[in-house]
């Protein structure tokens, strides 16, 4: 054996030790992201490992060989039992942790957490000429998905404006969005705008012709008149948690499929967070929530090995001590936020030349949020409120501004079409005392967005204004 190149007793040691390990995980991965039961994908992987302990004398004559892969199959077969021991012990060692684990499996959890809502208003898509809605508690006693297509989801939110609780029921369309049906293929007389970005986006908080995107291309539509008049179509694609990564990622393979005129991309103050795998981890941990990690390991009955995340998870929360999505507003330069902007906006560059080297015209859309409106319009007591949360929060120079400059540094240098929704926002709630956002946009708020869009894309398409006048004359940039 030792008079065999080395390569060829690196490729022995491998098949020998390896192949049962790297075999073992690959198919375990695949059933995992294919079938739901977590002990089934086990059960197979042992029953593999055994044949391979069995039939491996029969297949190899080297017993070298052989004694390998014997050796890599009970590993494998050690490390699952191990795991099937840890997850027999759990319900009984830790039984309340158990309880609590077994919860994330509830697809219908949204349902048992507001079983007890009483909405003052339901908006149900499935509306009857009449008017009639399906009853409270036939909705929540509905199997409800997440961008599954076809399928349906509530959201449950409060109102400032109009200080009433409601209950927005939507259907995911065929390709798992928020919005109507369009075919691929764009009819003629057309103008397609395509919106790619998070959750302001995917507006899930609005019933679906409340959303700034229909709204505007309903305001749209009515001022074409004539037979030979244009329609506009504006398509939604949006994904809450979604940042300038995955948005070109849509872009490339879902949006340009569109043959879009127009792509506006949102950009979200927290997307460099989205961008950056280590900043994301602490945004979702600071806010407390159960990651997709932790729930589909309880999804598939792994609830110790959830629980043991989850407790990571918790450890790390509790060594945050400022959400790094308030760190962007930071006065003093900080290289792991001015990294991640750096890779956010580079993703965004990307996109742009991407809708050029296609033929669509490309708008970078920044949507505000509520900390910058509110600082538009009373600085002094916004920082006051930062501050009143204490620790770091009250040490801290804020400059609130400091995100949308940083954007809007980088569009005026890389000549990007860039649209600021903060000035507009901030001026209707000073002027009407409407709040412009709740969870997100308020129905108040999709409507000031709409008016802005209508305004730009009237300007620009229909009267035929420069970009940047356009722009100027209904954002204010």
């Amino acid at each position: 054996m030792h008079n065999q190149p080395r390569l060829v007793r690196l490729f022995l040691w491998f098949i020998g030790y390896g192949f049962p390990i790297v075999c073992s995980w690959a198919v375990f991965f695949i059933l995992y992201n294919n079938f739901n039961n977590g002990f089934v994908n086990l059960f197979i992987i042992v029953c593999a490992n055994l044949a391979i302990f069995v039939g491996s004398k029969r297949i190899f004559q080297n017993d070298t060989l052989t004694t390998r892969l014997r050796l890599g199959s009970v590993m494998v077969i050690t490390v699952v039992i191990s795991i099937l021991l840890l997850e027999t012990a759990f319900p009984f060692l830790l039984p309340q942790d158990y309880s609590q684990v077994s919860d994330f499996t509830k697809t219908n959890s949204i349902r048992d957490n507001f079983k007890d809502f009483q909405p003052d208003m339901v908006f149900d898509y499935s509306r009857d000429k009449q008017g009639n809605t399906k009853q409270v508690k036939d909705i929540l006693n509905e199997k409800l998905t997440w961008h599954k297509p076809g399928g349906t989801f509530v959201y449950f939110g409060y109102d400032p404006n109009r200080k009433t609780r409601y209950m927005n029921r939507i259907r995911w369309n065929k390709t798992g969005y928020f919005d109507h049906e369009y075919p691929i293929s764009k009819p003629s007389k057309v103008y397609r705008v395509v919106l790619i970005g998070d959750s302001y986006v995917e507006s899930v908080q609005a019933p679906l012709e409340s959303t700034f995107h229909k709204l505007t291309e309903s305001a749209l539509n009515e001022l074409e008149t004539g037979t030979n008049s244009r329609k506009y179509q504006l398509i939604a694609l949006g994904n809450s948690g979604f940042g300038q990564k995955s948005n070109f990622d849509v872009l490339r393979t879902q949006g340009m499929k569109y043959e879009p005129n127009l792509v506006i991309m949102a950009l979200c103050g927290n997307d460099f967070c989205d961008d950056d795998p280590e900043l994301k981890g602490e945004l979702v941990a600071a806010g407390g929530s159960v990651t997709p990690v932790v729930r589909q390991l309880a999804h598939h009955g792994f609830f110790a090995l959830a629980f043991m995340k989850k407790r990571i998870e918790d450890i790390a929360r509790n060594r945050i001590k400022m959400s790094p999505e308030l760190l962007q507003w930071s006065g003093t330069e900080l290289p792991v936020v001015e990294n991640a902007w750096s890779r956010t906006m580079n993703y965004v560059k990307t996109s742009r030349d991407y809708c050029e080297s296609r033929g669509a015209v490309f708008v970078l859309m920044y949507v505000g949020s509520e900390i910058e409106v509110r600082y538009a319009l009373d600085p002094e007591g916004t920082l006051a409120a930062l501050r009143a949360m204490g620790g770091p929060h009250e040490t801290m120079t804020w400059d609130i501004s400091r995100s949308v400059n940083r954007v809007q540094k980088y569009c005026d240098q890389f000549h990007i079409n860039f649209a600021n929704l903060v000035g507009p926002l901030a001026r209707a709630q000073k002027a009407t005392g409407k709040n412009v956002f709740a969870d997100h946009y308020s129905f108040f708020g999709q409507e000031v967005v709409a008016a802005s869009l209508t305004c730009f894309m009237k300007e620009y398409t229909m009267r035929g204004k420069t970009m940047d006048q356009s722009l100027r004359d209904c954002f204010g940039n």
